[in-house]
């Protein structure tokens, strides 16, 4: 008997939840917005707080190329093959290296 009456509790819970939901659509419904807005929200913080450690981390080794570039450590040609450097004075030298 014991077994009769879980199987009529799970029964019951089962209902419940499923009347619960065909009940209040609009509840279920709001439950799923609000998952969606909260997830939406957590991928945003998170690519905000990359892109800024992106920027932090692309300005200090401007910084240092520059200097390097400044005290003669690099050369010219040096500097303008690194991933980080001034674009339009690589493309002034560049044209003014190969100028015929």
């Amino acid at each position: 008997m014991s077994d009769d009456k879980k199987d009529v509790e799970k029964q019951h819970i089962g209902k419940t939840a499923f009347n619960i939901i065909r009940g209040k659509p609009l509840v279920a419904i709001l439950i799923i917005i609000a998952i969606t807005l909260f997830a939406l929200l957590i991928y945003t913080a998170l690519l905000y707080t990359n892109q800024s450690y992106k920027v932090v981390h692309y300005n200090a080794l401007w910084n240092n190329s520059l200097t390097d570039l400044r005290n003669g450590t690099v050369s010219v040609t040096e500097y303008c093959n690194q991933d980080v450097h001034d674009q339009q004075l690589c493309d002034q030298y560049w044209n003014l290296k190969y100028r015929d």
